[in-house]
């Protein structure tokens, strides 16, 4: 979120995020989401060790790992996610195309099952993300969730 540079950027990109986790909560069985955006208003971000801290947290007590990577951003969700790998959380990384994702992201669901499952979805818009997760619901994060069609 901090490397989004314009105030109206960050607005717009909570609304999606809004619309995403309000589509989560109506068709799986997600019930507590973990957003580290969600009480953060204009320019005023936690200091660097507390947000750490709390958004390394999260991960450790959470079930799955959703990454929303609207475009290539020098962004700590980066991070989040490679910690989120390391721990075997099942994951869906959500990616315009999955060359914008950092190289070794990009093919992470073909590689050898010995890694958590990961799934790359990509998806144009909003729309989409919505609609793939009401056509998943709950086995989003699951072998059985039919292949992406965003």
């Amino acid at each position: 979120m901090a490397a989004l540079e314009e105030e109206g950027a960050y607005a717009a990109q909570r609304a999606e995020i809004a619309a995403i986790k309000d589509a989560l909560r109506a068709h799986s069985s997600i019930g507590k989401i973990y957003d580290a955006g969600e009480k953060i208003t204009g320019a005023k971000w936690d200091p660097k060790d507390t947000a750490a801290e709390v958004d390394l947290e999260a991960p450790r007590h959470s079930r799955y790992f959703l990454l929303i990577y609207p475009a290539r951003l020098a962004s700590s969700v980066l991070f989040e996610a490679g910690y989120a790998l390391g721990m075997g959380k099942p994951s869906v990384y959500v990616a315009r195309k999955a060359e914008a994702l950092p190289y070794l992201m990009q093919e992470l669901n073909n590689l050898s099952r010995n890694y958590p499952q990961v799934r790359i979805w990509e998806c144009d818009d909003t729309a989409a993300i919505v609609e793939r997760i009401r056509q998943t619901g709950s086995r989003m994060f699951t072998a059985e969730a039919p292949p992406p069609d965003c």
